[in-house]
């Protein structure tokens, strides 16, 4: 028996969307400043970013998981593998102490890493706004340098100076203070560095363009597809801590009538164990990692064999399906004063969309409803997240001057017409947000 020949193997199990995380970098600094639009989606499972430079191409998603330990000290903390999901350990210094500071000092680990610790993770949670809670706020700082290490790779810039597009939750949004706090709390500048490869990024937030992520990702929908609007359009986007709800009338939100259920992809796992708790087939309470990939395949791991739950996963959409229903007629439709009925096109978006090896989803079951209730509405399923897409979009629009060089206004109409051209390959619209 040659030990040096043996090794111990395991499945890795990897997240959609992060499989950039599981490749190696060659991290490395170089010493130039670059201005970039950004579009930042901060969820409660992952964070995700897309960069918009002086080539006017919106790059690829980078995305980082959520969850996170904040450590005290700098305690060495082995990496598994050279992979950078591995190696997702940094340090964020906040440099704006007149303010209320939710940003000093952190370090911040996540992935295995984290896991490594032995700490409980932190996640963002149901019960309190996003602009309350300081994990948002490191959270967007963590995605910025992430991002850019994965979009620059061995010519890191030293400093980036940046507009960002944020989505926040209609809750969030629903007062002009609630709007100025975060803003408050979020432009300004900060150091990360990545610890593993010593990376330091010097980042100037200069200014935010905010948007409810329904807003963001209805409006990069039809951008994207190239399709006018309709008068009237409904958007519910389902997340993990919280289900958004917005409708659009002649291209604006209609702010009342803005809403974000406490509800969303974490309390449908919950359920979906309870129901299973209390299935014939003697299921127990699975554990939510268990669940989490049951419902992507519809059977539910026990050792080493599986038990079909497709039944348990159909109640669960059929019951989240006319609760996310009522609410939407309650608490969004009436407030607006209007009808079921009235509205052209309803777009549902987000996990909750997906429907898994065996076709069954939340987004069937509200459809089921939708068209019993107002059959002439058209209903759209879209499993792709363009939320970060929008949020970049929305960023350019009102602050293009930032990527693009102003030498006269003849020059100036020359430079759109090639960013409209750039556009075509990606299919995106350039002013999507026009009035």
């Amino acid at each position: 028996m040659d030990f040096k020949q043996m090794q111990v193997k395991a499945k890795k199990k990897i997240k959609k969307g992060e499989e950039k995380l599981h490749k190696v970098y060659d991290l490395r600094n170089v010493e130039k400043t670059v201005d970039l639009i950004m579009g930042i989606d901060g969820g409660s499972t992952q964070n995700r970013v897309v960069i918009l430079d002086s080539s006017i191409t919106p790059s690829e998603q980078y995305i980082i998981p959520s969850p996170c330990v904040k450590l005290e000290d700098d305690r060495e903390v082995i990496p598994n593998t050279e992979d950078l999901a591995d190696r997702l350990d940094s340090f964020i210094v906040g440099e704006n102490p007149s303010k209320t500071v939710y940003i000093g000092k952190e370090r911040v680990l996540r992935g295995t890493k984290m896991v490594n610790t032995g700490i409980a993770a932190s996640s963002l949670t149901s019960s309190v706004l996003k602009i309350d809670e300081p994990m948002f706020y490191i959270n967007i700082i963590d995605a910025i340098g992430y991002a850019l290490c994965q979009h620059y790779n061995d010519a890191i810039p030293t400093r980036v100076n940046l507009v960002a597009g944020i989505a926040l939750p209609p809750e969030d949004m629903k007062f002009s203070k609630q709007k100025k706090k975060f803003l408050d709390n979020i432009v300004g500048r900060y150091t990360w560095t990545h610890k593993d490869s010593g990376v330091k990024i010097a980042i100037n937030i200069m200014d935010v363009e905010l948007a409810t992520e329904p807003e963001a990702f209805v409006k990069a929908y039809y951008a994207v597809n190239g399709l006018e609007m309709p008068e009237l359009v409904g958007c519910i986007n389902t997340g993990g801590r919280s289900i958004g709800a917005e409708l659009m009338f002649n291209g604006e939100r209609i702010a009342p009538a803005s809403k974000a259920f406490r509800y969303g992809g974490n309390q449908f796992l919950r359920d979906l164990q309870a129901n299973c708790g209390n299935s014939e087939k003697n299921l127990g309470e699975p554990s939510i990692e268990r669940l989490e990939d049951a419902v992507l395949s519809g059977k539910l791991k026990v050792g080493n064999s599986s038990i079909d739950i497709v039944d348990e996963i159909k109640l669960t959409c059929q019951q989240y399906g006319k609760k996310l229903m009522d609410d939407t007629i309650k608490e969004v439709i009436d407030v607006a004063g209007k009808k079921l009925i009235d509205l052209n096109e309803l777009v549902f978006c987000g996990g909750l969309a997906r429907g898994g090896e065996y076709d069954i989803s939340v987004a069937d079951s509200y459809g089921d409803l939708l068209e019993g209730m107002s059959p002439q509405t058209d209903y759209i399923v879209v499993e792709d997240n363009l939320i970060p897409l929008g949020l970049t979009f929305i960023a350019f629009n009102k602050n293009a001057d930032l990527l693009l060089a102003e030498e006269g206004e003849e020059e100036e109409i020359v430079a759109t017409q090639e960013v409209e051209e750039d556009f075509e390959g990606v299919d995106v619209p350039l002013n999507f947000d026009e009035e």
